[in-house]
């Protein structure tokens, strides 16, 4: 159903309220361009979503905002670098009759037959490339994480989500943004663990938070560095 109650500002997309029939235990926000999907048990009071939703105003205002502001930012490469797993990649363009990548030390070169690099076939092919690279990156990331915390999930797929960063379903399975492989590998790591530490705690509580504390001690940084500038790796 879409909620027109006041729950949030009137600036804010309707709530599309999906109750599962499922056994679905939690309730989750997802937020799109033209509302705020909010799937909870069957069962579940309306006054207690309402409470979630308006206790999470803060982040569905800010994903808003980054998904907004993602419109109009301009890929890494356009300046002629991006970060990739830590690493600063230098890019550099060549006409060819074919399309290829080569990778030389820290340069990506891609080739193709287009006029520039800001040609938008050009700009398709390398956004392919770099999300293939950066979802080997956090595929490995994630291996590392397993070995060192011992929690492992049942699957983990690497996606393109547009207003989360990461996932973990009841059945154990992980959902991470191939997009977290552009900042800086502490937060990408910090989600990682985020993500892992729910296979213990399907919650928010202070439980969850000290089982994530154990291995990122320094959390809220990684936190408030996705707050600020997670809008910069949409593009």
């Amino acid at each position: 159903m879409i909620d027109h109650n006041p729950v949030l500002p009137s600036d804010i997309p309707p709530l599309r309220v999906i109750r599962s029939a499922k056994r679905h235990r939690t309730i989750s926000i997802r937020v799109e361009d033209d509302a705020i999907v909010v799937r909870i048990p069957a069962t579940l009071p309306d006054h207690v979503w309402k409470t979630e939703v308006r206790r999470r105003q803060h982040w569905i205002m800010n994903m808003l905002r980054q998904m907004r502001t993602s419109r109009t930012t301009q890929p890494p490469w356009t300046q002629r670098s991006l970060t990739l797993g830590g690493d600063t990649r230098h890019v550099a363009f060549s006409q060819a009759e074919q399309w290829y990548v080569r990778r030389t030390g820290t340069t990506l070169e891609f080739g193709g037959p287009v006029p520039a690099l800001d040609a938008p076939a050009m700009q398709r092919f390398i956004r392919r490339v770099i999300s293939d690279e950066a979802s080997r990156w956090m595929q490995d990331r994630v291996s590392d994480w397993v070995a060192q915390t011992g929690l492992a999930p049942s699957a983990v797929r690497i996606a393109d989500p547009k207003s989360r960063w990461g996932s973990c379903s009841p059945k154990g399975r992980i959902m991470l943004s191939w997009r977290l492989a552009l900042a800086p590998v502490a937060v990408a790591d910090y989600v990682v663990v985020h993500e892992l530490c729910h296979l213990l705690e399907l919650n928010h509580s202070p439980r969850f938070w000290a089982h994530v504390a154990r291995w990122i001690p320094d959390h809220r940084h990684h936190r408030h560095w996705l707050r600020q500038h997670g809008h910069s790796l949409f593009w």
